[in-house]
């Protein structure tokens, strides 16, 4: 204020006044150039405050993106946990069923070694009774064969009783009767000498009587049918099969019927009363039954 001066009534002069002027001028630039800087500050206060808003907003859109992602997975994140509860769940369900299953397939083997010791016990007891009836089917087989032995000895010892009593009406050599005589006493015994020794006896005595009957003259007029001839056709047809004993009675008895000479008719009934056991062997041929039945 020293450069300002005033006039002598004490009011400043022009001088002064335009100090004035030029103070409040220069007060004015300077209060616009502290306002120039203040609004720059200002504005970019503004701008730094705009941009940190800006970038807090982007920073809260990110973390409510990031919350929502959050979200969005902690919601997978408790399907998924359902899911594994329910996959947990049917594991153990499964677990419990192998294990009942494990379990069941324990007794079923148990059960099925059970089996096998039963069924092996009753194949060992059904060999043992397979064996009792095979050892009884071979005794019942050799008691029918004894029995067919007895009854087949009996029937040649019969037989030979005939033969005697047909020679001993027959005009024959009296050597004959003896060898027949001879042929029923080892009959008679049971031992298997006497048996060969009778069958060869048999044999001799059938070709000697064959011969016989081949050099014999025929006699005229022709005699009636010799009874002992008879009894020796009946006696070899008892020997053959029931079922074929009617068949073989009428052929025996009209062959024996066409013979001329009861020394003929004779020597022909011993002829078939020796091969009476060939003819029920070949009668009882399943391979001859067969044939018989197909018509050959």
């Amino acid at each position: 204020m020293s450069e300002y001066r005033f006039n002598s009534d004490g009011r400043p002069d022009l001088d002064t006044v335009c100090l004035y002027a030029r103070s409040v001028v220069s007060k004015i630039r300077g209060a616009q150039h502290y306002s120039s800087a203040a609004s720059a500050i200002a504005t970019a206060e503004l701008d730094a405050a705009a941009a940190a808003f800006a970038q807090a907003r982007a920073h809260a859109r990110a973390c409510t993106e990031a919350y929502e992602d959050t979200v969005r997975s902690l919601e997978l994140i408790e399907v998924r946990a359902r899911e594994l509860a329910q996959v947990e769940t049917r594991t153990r369900a499964k677990a419990q069923a192998h294990e009942i299953h494990v379990r069941e397939l324990y007794r079923a083997r148990a059960e099925g070694e059970v089996r096998a010791r039963e069924l092996a016990e009753a194949r060992a007891e059904a060999d043992a009774r397979a064996k009792a009836c095979a050892y009884a089917e071979d005794r019942a087989r050799e008691v029918a064969i004894a029995r067919s032995i007895e009854h087949s000895l009996i029937d040649a010892h019969n037989m030979s009783i005939a033969l005697s009593q047909a020679l001993a009406v027959v005009p024959v050599n009296p050597t004959y009767l003896a060898r027949a005589d001879l042929l029923t006493h080892e009959l008679a015994k049971p031992d298997v000498g006497s048996l060969a020794r009778a069958y060869d006896i048999a044999v001799n005595l059938f070709e000697s009587l064959n011969a016989l009957r081949a050099t014999e003259v025929v006699a005229v007029p022709a005699p009636p049918v010799a009874r002992s001839a008879v009894r020796l056709i009946e006696t070899a047809v008892r020997v053959l099969p029931t079922a074929d004993r009617s068949r073989y009675s009428e052929e025996f008895r009209a062959e024996l019927a066409e013979l001329a000479g009861r020394r003929k008719q004779v020597i022909y009934a011993l002829r078939l009363v020796s091969h009476a056991y060939s003819l029920r062997r070949s009668l009882t041929d399943p391979a001859h039954r067969r044939r018989a039945a197909s018509g050959g």
